[in-house]
């Protein structure tokens, strides 16, 4: 577990991976009235479709900074990392945080040493905090047609189409959450370039797909 110090319980106190603090979800039906006043072609075509649809609005997941180097006195891994003092989220819309970085690593240094160091690369545990920053938030919606076309008194046709991220927006994971700090000759270095940077995305782009069925 990545408890930092497990004399410390309290510093391992924090918002669990899955939390959402913000989360709505709606759903609906709706059928398309049977248009009796229109004549018998467009009510045929546009009468008894069936639309459906659920969407889901929440906060980003929590994400803890962890540092490789962090701890290495204990022959731990990944504890977490040393915080600075500054914001560890970047300034700007999500679309420039995405493309500039969505955490500053500049949050970061490297751990003080353990108090039995014997040099600046025996380091202590770092003290940032469990779920310090929040990941990209998600908005979708996924959304259903269908309707059924009778045959005959005891058969019909089921058509039904369905369409997953309707709207193609992108749903972002979260970022590069593992800093690899080491001292270098003129002060803390980080080794991991991509610490920061979202490289993928938290679900599928838009996917439409048909069903057809025969009931009898």
């Amino acid at each position: 577990m990545l408890t930092n110090n497990q004399f410390n319980p309290r510093q391992a106190y924090g918002l669990t991976d899955f939390d959402r603090d913000q989360r709505l979800v709606t759903n609906f039906t709706w059928t398309s009235p049977k248009l009796q006043r229109m004549s018998m072609l467009p009510r045929h075509v546009l009468s008894d479709w069936e639309f459906s649809g659920i969407s889901v609005i929440q906060a980003g997941s929590p994400i803890t900074v962890l540092d490789s180097n962090a701890g290495l006195v204990y022959g731990n891994f990944e504890n977490r990392a040393q915080r600075t003092g500054s914001n560890p989220s970047t300034p700007g819309s999500l679309h420039s945080r995405v493309l500039n970085g969505y955490l500053d690593p500049n949050a970061f240094t490297i751990a003080p040493e353990a108090p039995s160091a014997s040099g600046p690369g025996d380091t202590d545990f770092g003290n940032s905090g469990v779920g310090i920053v929040r990941g990209p938030g998600q908005h979708n919606i996924d959304m259903a047609i269908e309707r059924i076309f009778p045959v005959t008194e005891s058969s019909s046709f089921r058509f039904r189409a369905e369409f997953f991220n309707l709207t193609n927006t992108p749903q972002f994971a979260n970022p590069n959450n593992s800093l690899d700090i080491v001292q270098g000759p003129s002060g803390p270095v980080n080794l991991n370039p991509s610490f920061g940077a979202i490289t993928s995305t938290a679900a599928n782009p838009r996917i439409i797909q048909f069903a057809m069925k025969f009931l009898f």
